[in-house]
């Protein structure tokens, strides 16, 4: 690209007009030398009815006018009359016009004297006529020509401004959309899978590119903070308004008023798209300063809670009341948010990003930078403004990257000062910023050389002030690249941290990739690594899988598939320096790691690297270094580059993940040393690798340790303690690095001495405590417990916990798993782990031991008192038998004879979900089979209420589908069983002394009493008595039953009725009422239905107890039937319903369209289904759906889920299912909202 030639018939066009491009460069030349002391210029462009297409102001209303006017081919009477009509309007537009500018795109011809009517003859008359016309309304108005001869004279002077208006105007290529959208196009071939579209997320911080590059939402943001600080004017005003006594505050709320509608005025009057708003940037830091630094508006806050103190005249005793009325603190409240939400529209960073456009944008490896800075940039560009995306790997040196740069652009011939100069021009074309984005600075090949390179950048941008620079960096190399006292705008990018799980799933969705058929612990920040899933991904689809690798359950099957991912991906590229299946990278990957093992360190310099690579390539080296393979594989993510100042690059060399460069550390060194005796020489301290086990450097080789402990009995057939005798005493092998290896291994690598040395350091005496704690043991035998043909797993677990007692178990094992749900960031304990992957398990060919061993830990997980814990871990199983149905029968066997009665009601409750959704005959008639033999044949009968009745359900739904059970088993699955009742209850005043001892399980069990026991029965009753039996029937007295049976609900109603109305017509107020009767308290049910106006009351309730609880049903009017309650199970399975995932409270449709919730934490006591589906429900099975309103008074204590008021009725709705008996219909209502 050179500098073209100045001629105006081949002048850009700018809205497909070379006409408006003329206008466009005229109004460029004012800009790049305004007039001195001038206070605005306006660019009323094309069709401006003023006369003048550029207008510049100044302070005491002077106005200079500039009227362009494309005529390249000549000028005679039209033309001139084109003028006139444009400078009359002028002159009437613009009182204070002092000179009009008139600007041609040619030289005048011939002479101002003769007799020959000249061009120039004609510019002369032109002007005298102005003189005239601007004489008659009392003006002197300068009229000055900028022709052809003065455009040519600005655009060749020596400065750059010129010379890239000059490159942009007269060169139709340079710097087009076209020529953006090519050179974007380049760039996502050198970043490749760093920018997929397809699979963009929004994050927090792109706000703060699109403030840097002036976007549409920035401008929303803006003018939300003037609506905010409009409304909050407001809000001021009618505090001020208020009747109540607020003197106090008005003079807070006029200066408040007054300086927010100064902010608000200055804030309308800003550019916003000026790179350089200073006075833009000032407004909202003084707005974001409100909260801290204005009197008045913490006078304002302050007063919201402001209290006075007062005798109460009845009582005599003190109060305390607010100062101000609801009304008025409403209006603070509203005040402080709109005054908090103006204040933290924009962060510290992008206030000073608004007169300082130079942001630095660092993060970790791998985290989106380059991503979120290429999608800025295409959105730039696609939005028809100039962007560029420099990949600063193709800049080797980061002290003078603009040469390369320009080389990079295929405009070597051009200045770097010019170039600017021509984006410029197109920035004020587009009247947008150019976004100049360099990506990855620490890539470059001498990347300390951006320590003097970027501030000079930063400088030679500054000189155009439409150019908005922008450049990413990996953190780690902050202190090589960046200068401690360089002041710009910088922001961190995080990626999907605290995320990265769900971000993972919804990735391999979207790809339609199934999850891995085995939970892999330990390794999520590879398996949930961005780079790692693209490629994995790509490697996947590109050789026809549809989901990750059978068997994968070490590191090492990763660490093969990940080579394999890789050479895919660079051959697919087109990258012919290596071909599929040549060994080269695996090669280059055992070289690097032996000359770490040699070295002591998990890095080798740059330049080493670079030499291994290109030696086992062995090929002449390309012309490019990013063509070469060492900065592939950086990209590749294989390998990590990091600053190093001993370096001639600044750089150094590691693997791409942290257990990557343990395990082929550890490989190499058993590779070098051999055989068993050798390996022992080595470790020991005068050892070639004695530095693994030295206290010096003890904690710097953790993770070598351990991959050399998982690895060495596979390769040497022995473990690493007893590769010598008594090697223990010579070399210092840590207990938990041990434990921490044999997650590293495959299963068929546990072997008999493996297991018996994990015994012994368990039990090994000699310390005050074992060296493996409960904690460490039982995430370990977690982590193993997926592994089929291993030693150590679930069966293993399982067997473990039997060896003990029950209360020894509960003590250790479930007290262990509570609070195991909890996730710190992505940081997933194995017990969450597990249940995750069992309920995302993918439907397909897993071996069966696998899915049996993963169902054996998720149902000893159920014995655990965290509810949370045992409810997901129960869906989990669930999910599990749903998909893997010939799992039900095997499990319900494997725990029939468990001496946990829960663990084994879970079983059944996870196993009848299992059944309700598979229709293969035999694995329903396997599964009746299984509960029989578990509950039914016993004797005397399983006493657990719920798992006769899951048993139940599951027999009859294989009677159901006629799988060929006999009339024996279905009979015996029938109520009445032949359980014995327990005779011998204690009383409460036996057991009240253990409420402190045994707290969790007293609260739950008998409920909460008064500490100390003050002989009352509990206050609320525990989980027991409101979940586990009021979800059997709720027809449950405390009244030890005489040879009469108490009263019915009914009869204590009509006996509480007659004392009401013996009361007569003195009962005024119905709470006065109920409090005058409290020995009715204790006998009368929970709920009142009756109309009585004397008491004027027509629903009332006497206890304090006032929401419904679940499964509490109004029952008057309709049958006493005790069973006929929401038949769930069969409403979830014929309608298809499931729980949405392995966490969620409520039930979906196949459609995922929420169904089904029981009773969820928004509406305590209440079941939500969906109206369309329990009408088809009930049309299935001739059933008819009553709707009743129930109205209830709760005395203004504000339950039920409205606010507190004295005497407010509250209501409720419930659902019924009535059938049709004997031409009468019966049925029961239940709890619902809709």
């Amino acid at each position: 690209m050179t500098t073209p030639d100045i001629n105006f018939r081949n002048i850009r066009k700018h809205r497909s007009s070379q006409n408006d491009g003329f206008e466009e460069l005229t109004r460029q030349l004012v800009l790049a030398e305004p007039p001195e002391n001038y206070s605005s210029i306006e660019n009323r462009g094309p069709g401006a009815d003023g006369g003048v297409e550029i207008l510049v102001k100044f302070p005491d209303d002077r106005v200079w006018g500039w009227q362009s006017k494309y005529f390249p081919d000549s000028f005679g009477a039209s033309e001139v009359a084109q003028l006139k009509k444009s400078f009359s309007a002028a002159l009437v537009n613009f009182p204070k016009l002092e000179r009009y500018f008139v600007a041609v795109p040619r030289n005048f011809s011939g002479h101002a004297e003769g007799d020959n009517n000249t061009q120039t003859k004609k510019w002369h008359h032109f002007k005298k006529w102005c003189g005239v016309e601007a004489a008659k309304v009392g003006r002197s108005v300068s009229i000055e020509l900028w022709d052809e001869s003065y455009f040519v004279s600005r655009l060749q002077r020596n400065d750059a401004i010129y010379t890239g208006m000059r490159l942009y105007w007269f060169d139709q290529k340079a710097l087009e959309i076209k020529w953006f959208e090519d050179h974007l196009a380049k760039s996502f071939d050198y970043i490749g899978k760093r920018y997929r579209p397809d699979d963009h997320v929004e994050v927090r911080i792109a706000n703060t590119i699109r403030v840097l590059r002036r976007d549409g939402s920035f401008k929303k943001r803006v003018l939300d903070v003037l609506q905010d600080l409009c409304d909050a004017i407001n809000i001021l005003h009618e505090i001020s308004k208020k009747h109540d006594d607020i003197d106090p505050l008005k003079e807070h709320c006029a200066s408040l008023s007054k300086l927010l509608e100064e902010f608000s005025g200055a804030l309308a009057g800003c550019d916003h798209g000026d790179l350089y708003a200073r006075l833009l940037s000032e407004i909202l830091r003084k707005v974001a300063a409100i909260r801290d630094q204005n009197p008045s508006y913490r006078i304002l806050i302050d007063a919201q809670y402001e209290q006075t103190r007062e005798i109460d005249l009845e009582t005599g005793k003190t109060k305390s009341k607010y100062a101000y009325s609801d009304g008025v603190r409403s209006k603070i409240s509203d005040l402080r948010s709109k005054i908090g939400d103006a204040g933290s529209e924009f962060s510290s960073e992008e206030i000073k990003l608004l007169q300082q456009p130079t942001l630095l944008v660092e993060g970790d490896a791998g985290v989106g930078k380059s991503h979120l800075l290429a999608n800025e940039v295409e959105t730039h560009i696609k939005n028809g403004n100039p962007a560029l995306l420099i990949p600063a790997r193709i800049l080797d040196r980061g002290d003078r990257p603009e040469q390369d740069l320009l080389h990079y652009l295929d405009i070597g011939d051009l200045r770097f000062e010019t170039f600017l100069a021509a984006l410029h021009s197109a920035a004020l074309v587009s009247d947008s910023p150019v976004l100049f984005i360099i990506d990855g600075i620490n890539e470059s090949l001498f990347a300390g050389g951006w320590e003097a390179g970027l501030p000079s950048l930063i400088t030679q941008t500054k000189k155009f002030n439409r150019i908005a620079l922008c450049v990413s960096i990996r953190s780690s190399y902050r202190k090589l690249c960046i200068r401690a006292e360089l002041d710009i705008p910088q922001i961190s990018h995080h990626g999907f941290r605290g995320h990265l799980g769900e971000a993972a799933k919804e990735y391999l969705d979207r790809n339609e990739i199934e999850r891995p058929s085995a939970p892999i612990f330990g390794l999520n920040e590879i398996l949930y690594n961005p780079l790692f899933l693209s490629t994995a991904v790509d490697f996947m689809k590109a050789t026809g899988q549809v989901s990750f690798p059978r068997g994968w359950d070490s590191i090492a099957t990763l660490i093969s598939f990940w080579l394999c991912a890789v050479e895919q991906s660079l051959v697919r590229k087109g990258f012919g320096r290596i071909s599929l299946d040549d060994g080269k990278i695996p090669q280059i990957m055992k070289k690097l790691a032996s000359e770490m093992a040699a070295a002591g360190s998990d890095y080798v310099v740059y330049e080493l690297a670079y030499k291994i690579c290109e030696e086992v390539v062995d090929l002449a080296l390309p012309a490019k270094e990013s063509e070469r393979l060492l900065p592939r594989l950086i990209d590749e993510g294989l390998l990590l580059d990091f600053p190093f100042k001993d370096s001639d690059t600044g750089k150094r060399v590691s693997f791409g993940f942290q257990k990557f460069s343990d395990y082929f550390i550890a490989d190499a060194i058993i590779r070098d040393c051999k055989t068993p005796a050798a390996l022992a020489k080595e470790l020991k301290n005068d050892g070639r690798y004695g530095y693994l086990f030295s206290d010096k450097h003890f904690y710097a080789f953790t993770g070598p340790r351990i991959a050399l402990l998982a690895l060495t009995p596979t390769r040497l057939g022995q473990e690493l303690p007893l590769i010598e005798e008594k090697f223990f005493e010579r070399v210092y092998i840590s207990v938990e690095e041990f434990v921490s290896s044999l997650s590293w291994r495959q299963g068929e690598d546990i072997s008999e001495e493996t297991v018996n040395l994990l015994e012994r350091l368990r039990q090994r005496k000699g310390r005050k405590e074992q060296p493996i704690g409960d904690s460490e043991w039982f995430d370990l035998l977690l982590k193993m417990a997926p592994l089929s043909d291993c030693l150590i797993n679930a069966s293993y677990l399982k067997k473990e916990l039997a060896s003990v007692p029950l209360g020894e178990r509960d003590a250790k094992w479930s007290v262990y798993l509570v609070g195991k749900t909890e996730t710190y960031d992505d940081d997933w304990s194995v017990v969450q782990q597990l249940i995750d992957w069992a309920w995302v398990a993918p439907k397909s060919e897993i071996e069966a031991e696998k899915i049996h061993l993963v169902a054996i830990a998720l149902t000893l997980m159920t014995s655990t008192v965290d509810r949370k814990l045992r409810d997901c871990a129960t869906k989990a199983l669930a999910s599990l038998l749903v998909k893997f149905p010939e799992e039900i029968s095997i499990l319900i066997d494997e725990f029939a004879d468990w001496d946990d009665s829960y663990v084994r009601e879970r079983v059944l409750a996870a196993a009848s979900a299992g059944v309700l959704y598979c229709d293969d005959i035999g694995v329903l008639k396997a599964a009746a089979l299984a509960v029989d033999r578990m509950v039914f044949q016993k004797v005397p009968v399983e006493r657990h209420a719920w798992t006769r009745r899951y048993a139940q359900i599951i027999v009859n739904h294989a009677a159901f589908n006629k799988v060929g059970i006999d009339d024996e088993l279905i009979s015996r699955s029938a109520p009445p069983y032949s359980s014995e009742s327990i005779s011998d209850w204690p009383t409460l005043e036996q057991i009240a002394t253990h409420h402190e001892s045994g707290r969790s399980i007293f609260r739950s069990v008998v409920g909460f009493i008064s500490t100390p026991f003050d002989g009352k029965a509990p206050f609320m009753a525990g989980d027991f008595g409101r979940y586990t039996m009021g979800g059997i029937d709720n027809n449950f007295s405390a009244v030890v039953r005489g040879d009469q049976p108490p009263l019915s609900g009914k009869e204590e109603i009509e006996l509480f009725c007659g004392k009401v109305a013996a009361l007569g017509p003195c009962a005024q107020d119905a709470y006065a009422v109920l409090t005058r009767l409290s020995e009715l308290q204790k006998k009368v049910g929970p709920r009142l239905s009756l109309s009585y106006e004397t008491a004027n009351f027509k629903f009332g309730r006497i206890t304090e107890s006032f929401s419904p609880n679940y499964t509490e049903f109004d029952r008057s009017g309709v049958s006493e039937e005790a069973n006929f309650l929401t038949p769930h199970p069969a409403l979830l399975a014929e309608l298809k319903l499931q729980p949405r995932d392995g966490w969620s409270k409520f039930f979906v449709t196949a459609d995922g369209d929420p169904a089904f919730s029981d009773n969820p934490a928004s509406l305590a006591g209440t079941a939500i289904i969906r109206r369309d589906l329990i009408e088809k429900f009930a049309g299935f099975h001739n059933l008819k759906v009553v709707w009743r309103v129930w109205v209830e008074k709760d005395g203004g204590l504000g339950t039920n889920h409205l606010d507190a008021q004295h005497k407010q009725f509250a209501r409720s709705d419930f659902i019924g299912f009535f059938f049709e008996e004997g031409g009468k219909w019966q049925g029961k209502l239940i709890p619902f909202r809709s």
